[in-house]
């Protein structure tokens, strides 16, 4: 009886470490496959953002807003993709420049807050924070939220090179044009 039991966990065990293999491979091969269709994905998009970058300034002057919303839409559906995660944050800020340039300044926020909190890495991360506050003083008028963003941005990056702009930004956030014009023309005259 013992020597029956011992038969049927030996087999047990035995048949059980011959599947495993076979799991792992199905496995690695959807894996495989995946990677695949990601890489497909990311050719297919990056092939349609370059063609909608050529289409934006189709008028020489003026951009295009379909167009632009579509790449919008591309760049952020690209950055989803798990193989993009070096190009991302530079398609990001590219597509926040083109939401900022066919007025769409809270998508531009949007798509910038993503860039910088996603990808601690990124070069431009500062230049993110600081455009934020930029885009809360001129295209939004929120000055409230313009000042935090550009008082953040000088604790973070003291040593940034746009740290006197960002200075400038909020010494000037609550005068007036005729404020503005009077004091640099005193600061001329001295």
């Amino acid at each position: 009886m013992r020597y029956t039991f011992f038969l049927i966990a030996l087999f047990t065990v035995l048949w059980s470490c011959q599947n495993a293999p076979a799991e792992d491979t199905v496995l690695e091969n959807k894996e495989a496959e995946l990677r695949v269709d990601d890489e497909a994905k990311k050719k297919n998009l990056l092939e349609e953002i370059k063609s909608l970058e050529q289409q934006l300034f189709a008028d020489d002057k003026k951009i295009n807003t379909e167009p632009a919303k579509k790449l919008i839409d591309k760049t952020e559906e690209l950055t989803l993709l798990p193989n993009t995660r070096q190009e991302s944050p530079g398609y990001l800020y590219k597509a926040a420049d083109v939401a900022q340039g066919i007025g769409q300044p809270e998508r531009a926020i949007a798509i910038l807050e993503k860039a910088y909190n996603k990808y601690k890495d990124f070069p431009q991360r500062p230049n993110c924070l600081f455009i934020i506050g930029f885009i809360y003083e001129n295209d939004l008028k929120d000055l409230e939220k313009a000042q935090v963003f550009y008082k953040s941005f000088l604790e973070r990056y003291p040593d940034h090179h746009m740290a006197n702009a960002a200075k400038a930004s909020l010494n000037n956030l609550n005068k007036s044009p005729e404020d503005l014009i009077k004091e640099f023309q005193k600061k001329n005259n001295q």
